[in-house]
């Protein structure tokens, strides 16, 4: 998986490439803990890089969301899939994640 990072303002904005799957959730979680360290708290994942979605890569999106809230932040996806969208709704995981159409309507959400 490749990760491409950008901070906008006060806002992260992580791209992944590749299947977050058990395998490369690693890299990304040492990637938003490095940024969290560093007292970044507002994060965009950008999932249209991303083909294949498993359990694991769920799990590592609520740990992420869960922490960043915990310091005062929040975690937005953006570019789902149909099947990720429908297993996030199936899961009720909406409640946990926020989801956005577009990068620019989830920085809104935090402005």
């Amino acid at each position: 998986m490749d990760l491409n990072v950008d901070i906008e303002e006060d806002v992260v904005v992580m791209t992944p490439r590749g299947d977050l799957v058990y395998r490369t959730t690693k890299e990304l979680h040492q990637e938003w803990t490095r940024l969290v360290q560093e007292g970044n708290t507002k994060f965009i994942l950008n999932m249209e890089g991303v083909g294949i979605l498993s359990s694991a890569g769920v799990r590592e999106l609520v740990v992420l969301s869960q922490h960043v809230e915990e310091k005062g932040g929040g975690l937005c996806l953006v570019g789902l899939t149909t099947q990720a969208t429908e297993l996030f709704e199936v899961a009720r995981l909406g409640r946990e994640l926020q989801i956005a159409g577009s990068v620019d309507e989830a920085k809104s959400r935090f402005a």
